[in-house]
């Protein structure tokens, strides 16, 4: 059955029903045609001839009443009027006798007309030949005296004849009667033939009527309560059921458009399965990252207040160093120490610096992998809209897991270049800072050559000392611009910390929104339906 469509089944079954309907409507117009016939032959054919049996049954008597009278009534009037009635009724007799002769259609019914002619012959002879003596000249009172006489003598023979005369015409009314008898029984016959027949074939049509529902019905409720199964499927998330069918009906073009869509749903479900697991892998390193950058930057902004702090004392001890110059030769071994110090504290720096710059350069390498995963997830989540969307009403909810996706992509993306900016300005500063700090650095080495000399350059060293000032009152203000930038720096990494948390906030919901989409792998069976 399912190698038909549904709409080939119903033309089937409805044309089968059809057929049936005719052949009973065909039988009923066979039966009804018969009896038909057969009462037609009863009204055109024996009606008639039962007619003219009577009316020569009505002339028979006639006959008989006016022979009978002849022999009674006395009066010429009375005599005359009896002889015109025997008149017409041997001309009626024979008038009938001869159209029922010619409508008989029975071998009995002939037969019996022949032996009523017979009888009729007899019985009227006598009469007959009387009138025809008379004739029209002739006195009706001589021949009702004539057929007195002869009736008195011979009123036996007359009785007889008039008998028999009488019987063998109830024996044509009785063959006729028989006749309609045999053609009424003939057609209630028939006719309850033909209701037998007509109910047997209703009772079969009935019976495959409710045959071809059932199996049409069978045929179309399974693969209906199949869609509806895999329906309930979809709509619970779960991708792994397959349907296999191999029937030809629409029902059937229907659930294999529902395997396709179920397949391409499970690819697209799988992909952003892997892509949100590969956003959280990252934004977790990201994360690990960033708390490495802190702790870094914490140390480098000690650094630096270590090194502000003795940028001071360095300004300090120059100032003392041009109050006195004079005094320089005892304190210059002390000075050469400061300057040593000095010189080791700007060494330092310029390293801390190093790390700030190397530092900087991974952040923007990260940044660039985020921004790079939040195209790819923004290309994804487009690709599932797009997906989401040929899936029509289907695909709404779908739909929404994809926008809330490509949303948080774009924030993503957004956060990335800010830091990026911001990183990169950082840079900027940082290398302007370790400029100034090898400047320091040379100048402190200077310094040191100056102290190594001081003996032989007191004034000279007066004299740079008013520079040394100034320009450590440079290298301060250079500190303090690295103190601000690496406080803007503790400030971004605190920024983009946050920004990693919440992208693994995001990731791990849609981690969850992914997860209700149940597909291959993970400990999930592939299952399958197949229709037949």
């Amino acid at each position: 059955m399912n190698r038909f469509t549904i709409h080939q089944r119903l033309l089937m079954g409805f044309g089968l029903l059809l057929l049936q309907l005719l052949l009973i409507a065909g039988m009923a117009v066979y039966s009804m045609g018969d009896t038909s016939k057969r009462l037609g032959t009863i009204n055109e054919d024996i009606a008639p001839q039962v007619e003219a049996a009577n009316k020569m049954a009505q002339s028979v008597g006639q006959a008989l009443s006016a022979v009978g009278n002849i022999g009674i009534v006395t009066g010429p009037e009375d005599v005359d009027r009896e002889f015109s009635s025997l008149k017409a009724a041997y001309k009626n007799y024979e008038s009938n006798a001869s159209q029922l002769m010619k409508m008989a259609s029975s071998a009995d019914t002939v037969a019996l007309l022949k032996r009523l002619d017979t009888s009729y012959q007899a019985a009227s002879a006598y009469y007959r030949e009387v009138l025809a003596k008379i004739g029209p000249t002739g006195t009706a009172e001589v021949a009702a005296v004539i057929i007195r006489l002869e009736v008195r003598s011979n009123q036996a023979t007359w009785a007889k004849a008039q008998a028999q005369w009488q019987q063998d015409m109830r024996a044509l009314q009785d063959n006729l009667a028989q006749l309609i008898e045999t053609q009424q029984l003939a057609a209630r016959s028939q006719n309850q033939s033909g209701l037998v027949a007509l109910a047997i074939a209703v009772v079969v049509a009935v019976l495959f009527g409710i045959g071809a529902t059932w199996l049409i019905t069978r045929s179309i409720r399974h693969p209906l309560q199949l869609a509806l199964e895999r329906s309930e499927h979809l709509a619970e998330g779960d991708l792994r059921v397959a349907i296999h069918s191999t029937a030809h009906d629409e029902i059937a073009q229907v659930l294999g458009s529902m395997e396709s869509m179920r397949q391409r749903w499970r690819a697209t479900v799988t992909d952003l399965r892997d892509a949100s697991r590969n956003i959280h892998i990252a934004s977790t390193e990201i994360s690990s990252g960033n708390n490495d950058l802190a702790s870094r930057t914490e140390r480098m902004s000690s650094e630096l207040h270590r090194a502000a702090h003795e940028i001071d004392e360095l300004i300090a001890t120059l100032r003392e160093g041009m109050r006195t110059a004079q005094e320089a030769r005892q304190e210059a071994a002390a000075a050469a120490d400061v300057a040593a110090r000095g010189a080791d504290v700007v060494s330092g720096v310029v390293r801390t610096m190093q790390d700030i710059e190397q530092s900087s350069k991974k952040i923007e390498a990260i940044i660039s992998v985020i921004d790079g995963i939040a195209f790819q997830t923004n290309i994804l989540a487009l690709n599932a809209a797009v997906e989401a969307a040929r899936a029509g009403e289907q695909g709404r909810g779908f739909a929404v897991v994809a926008t809330e996706v490509r949303t948080l992509a774009s924030r993503s993306a957004e956060a990335a270049k800010e830091i990026k900016h911001l990183i990169g300005s950082s840079v900027e500063k940082v290398d302007s800072g370790t400029a100034l700090v090898q400047n320091a650095g040379q100048t402190m080495a200077e310094l040191q050559r100056a102290v190594t000399n001081v003996s032989q350059l007191i004034q000279t060293v007066a004299d740079n000392s008013i520079q040394q000032e100034s320009r450590a009152g440079l290298v301060s203000e250079a500190v303090g611009d690295l103190d601000d930038v690496t406080q803007k720096n503790a400030a971004l990494v605190e920024e983009v910390a946050a920004t990693s948390e919440s992208l693994q906030q995001q990731t791990q919901r849609l981690n969850g929104l992914v997860d209700f989409f149940k597909v291959e792998g993970g400990g999930n069976s592939p299952l399958a339906l197949t229709l037949r």
